[in-house]
């Protein structure tokens, strides 16, 4: 085991080292330094099993230490030995990523004893933690390039289904008889509405594979953007659609313009009938996040359903009555959580929806 002492005096070092050797660990190397300096270019080269860290050092602190080396690293075996009785300061020390801390007038081989085979257990877990993680990951993405291909190939055959039905009514519709026509209507509907669902299993397995550094946008452009590549949708519907002030974000544009497509076409789509559709896109800053809000006058929804909505394939209506695939806001949800955010909604059934969503300023 390697273990790297950190502190500016030679008593404690001293002391501590005296403890270790009362500890039964097999093959025990110590490497000691003075300073918060030393200590971190020997981190490096040394890669200890264990970092015994004290508070106060003479060119910066033990919490500083810490915060430099997260960023270098995943997790650091830190624990924090301190003569500061502080809560706050044990509170920063463990959010800052060191595993345990001792006081140093408690300090004894049985507490160094208890506290390394804790932080060995914490770094073991942690370990198995970001290799599972990394696994599932993995396994995610084999997964969404399998459903963006096999989403891909089927479009082909199925075109020709369609087209061919198409031509076939169309070349023997004198020949055709009632229970024919209806038939061929009921392929060529049915096509298309494979085709839209696969359409859809395409945008919601692409929304990830796509890998493009996240830039600076102009979010009310984009969404003029959106809101022209809508405009029929608009038009048929008489809609309003008020755009408040947006921010430019850092942020992955083919994301964020699927993200805000789906809730405005969804805003369209589920439009009262006793009423022209009004939706309201709003933006606020809030501190580490901007805040998004699209707000609706169209059927809303039950409060039982509010839940389910995000969910792939969760339908509230019959194909009859409003068309559509149920992935629309499972892709949204894709999206948001890209850019670091959480997507909630609020509604009250026959008076209009309202979806917030977040992202991060920094990606």
């Amino acid at each position: 085991m390697k273990i790297l002492l950190v502190d500016d005096s030679k008593t404690m070092r001293d002391l501590i080292s005296h403890y270790l050797s009362e500890i039964n660990f097999k093959n025990v190397d110590i490497k000691k330094c003075v300073n918060a300096t030393e200590a971190l270019e020997c981190y490096d080269e040394y890669k200890p099993d264990i970092v015994l860290l004290d508070y106060v050092l003479p060119d910066f602190t033990g919490l500083e230490v810490i915060k430099k080396l997260r960023k270098k690293y995943d997790f650091i075996p830190v624990i924090m030995v301190t003569s500061q009785d502080d809560v706050k300061l044990v509170t920063e020390a463990i959010n800052a990523g060191a595993q345990n801390y001792i006081l140093k007038d408690r300090l004894s081989a049985e507490a160094l004893y208890l506290n390394i085979q804790d932080t060995i257990r914490k770094i073991k877990g942690k370990k198995r933690e970001l290799l599972y993680k990394a696994e599932l990951e993995r396994s995610n993405e084999e997964l969404e390039i399998f459903c963006h291909r096999a989403s891909h190939d089927l479009q082909a055959p199925l075109r020709s289904v369609v087209a061919f039905s198409q031509i076939l009514k169309d070349r023997y519709s004198d020949v055709y008889d009632e229970k024919a026509h209806l038939y061929s209507d009921l392929i060529i509907e049915s096509g298309k509405n494979m085709s839209d669902l696969i359409n859809s299993l395409l945008d919601f397995s692409t929304i990830t594979l796509i890998k493009k550094e996240a830039q600076e946008e102009d979010l009310n452009e984009l969404v003029e953007e959106v809101k022209n590549s809508l405009s029929e949708d608009i038009e048929k519907r008489n809609a309003i659609i008020e755009i408040g002030k947006l921010p430019i974000a850092k942020c992955h544009k083919f994301q964020i313009s699927q993200l805000f497509q789906n809730l405005i076409l969804n805003a369209l789509k589920y439009s009262s009938s006793e009423r022209n559709p009004k939706i309201k896109i709003k933006a606020e800053d809030v501190k580490t996040h901007y805040k998004f809000s699209i707000e609706d006058n169209g059927m809303g929804i039950s409060e039982k359903n509010l839940q389910k909505i995000f969910k792939p394939f969760e339908r509230l209506h019959s194909q009859d009555n409003i068309s559509g695939t149920g992935i629309g806001l499972a892709t949204c949800t894709k999206a948001v959580k890209i850019h670091r955010g959480i997507i909630t909604a609020e509604s009250i059934e026959g008076k209009g929806s309202q979806f917030i969503f977040t992202i991060a300023k920094k990606l």
